[in-house]
């Protein structure tokens, strides 16, 4: 079984994206919020296989962050209260950041 690529994230992350108009060239699957098709009771496995499977990831939630981290999957992170932290990498601290973070993303690839 084959799915397409898809970029794995957050509602508040997917929201910062769509309301500056930032470019998304692939799918994105919400984890969470009104539009997600993942039932809120998935196991924390389950939850790390989707995360494995996408193709980057744009979150709002440390353990999310983590995950993809963990799994060298390309994330960026929106990190407003300053929780994310291990694994490396650096959160945005604020929307600015965020979307330099995935333009650069973006313009590297994945």
């Amino acid at each position: 079984h084959r799915t397409l690529p898809y970029i794995l994230a957050t509602e508040a992350a997917a929201n910062v994206l769509e309301r500056k108009r930032a470019e998304v060239p692939l799918k994105i699957v919400a984890v969470d919020g009104k539009s997600t098709v993942i039932p809120p009771e998935t196991s924390v496995g389950l939850l790390a296989a989707m995360v494995a499977g996408a193709s980057a990831v744009a979150t709002t939630d440390r353990n999310l962050w983590i995950h993809a981290r963990a799994l060298g999957i390309p994330v960026i992170g929106l990190d407003r209260k300053g929780v994310f932290s291990g694994w490396g990498g650096e959160p945005a601290p604020g929307d600015t950041k965020f979307l330099e973070q995935w333009a650069t993303l973006i313009r590297i690839g994945w």
